[in-house]
């Protein structure tokens, strides 16, 4: 993990001092034990990187002055995942550990075979403070997006590339080079139906085969990202 460094979601390009949420002031002061006068580093998830220096402290605010700062464009070949949803101990994982891979935005949706029909308002919260984190721990810039979709049947043919995971004959093995924008869809726990497929193929989707073995969903997505972000 980088050291000290924290998130705010005020634009760091457009302001000169940033107060800290609570939950960041807690951090920064109970565990890191920061003081007033030292230096952190702070990102904004919209691809900025500063030098800050603590001005004032607490448990419940702190105030920081930006003395350095940086940016990172965001990579043109951008992937996003299409989640089914599936439990929330796997949903957490697969959310967290694709979001320090490198994942650009996240689309969940419940499928036909999902043990859940939806987040509740506490679950969403969740996930994005997931996402927040690890690009803290990763030391990524850019925060993933992460959205809700309707259910398959009623989405539109992708503009994209588009991949969905599939253990079929003739399903192809991931691309070995990404340079454009890329979608991947990991179906729920018991899979995708014949009819999610065919929707999937009618709307312009390939099927891929990440694995021989069957993974398991959170698994699949896990996969899916590690292969498909370190070939950009």
């Amino acid at each position: 993990m980088p050291h000290n460094r924290f998130f705010t979601s005020d634009n760091l390009s457009t302001t000169s001092q940033v107060e800290l949420s609570k939950e960041e002031s807690q951090h920064l002061v109970s565990v890191m034990r920061v003081k007033e006068n030292e230096m952190i580093e702070l990102c904004d998830g919209l691809g900025h990187l500063a030098k800050a220096e603590v001005i004032k402290s607490d448990k419940k605010s702190t105030l920081v002055e930006i003395k350095e700062l940086k940016s990172v464009e965001r990579s043109r070949a951008r992937i996003t995942l299409i989640l089914a949803l599936m439990q929330p101990k796997n949903l957490d994982l697969a959310i967290e550990k694709c979001s320090e891979l490198g994942v650009d935005r996240f689309i969940l949706f419940e499928g036909q075979k999902s043990l859940k029909s939806e987040l509740s308002p506490n679950q969403l919260i969740r996930l994005e403070r997931l996402t927040v984190s690890s690009i803290k721990q990763s030391g990524r810039l850019w925060l993933p997006e992460l959205e809700i979709s309707p259910k398959l049947a009623s989405w539109k043919p992708f503009e994209e590339k588009t991949l969905f995971g599939s253990l079929k004959e003739g399903a192809s093995p991931p691309p070995r080079e990404i340079s454009s924008p890329l979608t991947f869809v990991v179906g729920p726990e018991a899979g995708f139906t014949q009819e999610e497929e065919e929707r999937l193929s009618s709307l312009g989707a390939k099927p891929c085969s990440l694995n021989a073995n069957i993974l398991r969903a959170e698994t699949a997505a896990i996969c899916a990202a590690a292969l498909l972000c370190c070939r950009q």
